[in-house]
């Protein structure tokens, strides 16, 4: 036995009785369940992404140290199965602020696999209940006034949106910021 298949041994016995012990959750009430159960980390817990109408668990990865995976509660499309693991969170050492972090969402499937994975940049919010998510922007100018004389080149137009302004990203449903279940996004009544 070779010191390279040994230590490929070692590493399957040492790691798939912790990939065995880890629960598999699948739908929100499992989530819910680990969650309470749990000790979690800031960014850890039940997320909500507005945009795709998708509910996603990060926890702790198994496999990779400073890693938390993003793995799929609730879906309102037929596209992501609860269950499935559609991206991963880099914890913030890679950065040097700890509210920082790098994002690997899947972006394309093929064969019912996942793949094109895109690297995005994510904030933690100071209250720990929004995750905004910025991907790399490509933009692509022409100057119609290029091909007019010297004088029609110094004017310019620019129409700017607001709405392109606002930050996309996640928002936190649960652990709740105040332990009794209720969101800062909704109406509470007494």
């Amino acid at each position: 036995m070779t010191l390279r298949t040994r230590t490929f041994s070692i590493l399957v016995a040492v790691a798939i009785p912790a990939f065995a012990a880890r629960p598999e959750v699948c739908d929100i009430e499992a989530a819910k369940e680990w969650c309470d159960v749990s000790s979690l980390d800031r960014i850890e817990g039940i997320w909500e992404y507005p945009e795709d109408n998708v509910t996603v668990l990060i926890r702790k990865a198994d496999d990779k140290p400073y890693a938390y995976g993003i793995d799929v509660v609730e879906a309102d499309d037929c596209k992501t199965v609860p269950g499935e693991r559609i991206g991963e969170v880099a914890e913030g050492y890679l950065t040097a602020q700890p509210e920082r972090f790098r994002i690997l969402l899947f972006t394309g499937r093929k064969n019912r696999v996942l793949c094109r994975p895109k690297e995005c940049a994510a904030t933690l919010m100071a209250d720990d209940c929004g995750l905004a998510v910025a991907a790399k922007k490509r933009n692509w100018t022409f100057n119609p006034f290029a091909l007019l004389p010297h004088f029609w080149r110094l004017a310019r137009t620019s129409v700017t949106d607001p709405v392109k302004s606002l930050p996309v990203g996640m928002r936190k449903i649960y652990p709740s910021y105040d332990g009794n279940g209720s969101s800062r996004f909704s109406v509470r009544y007494l």
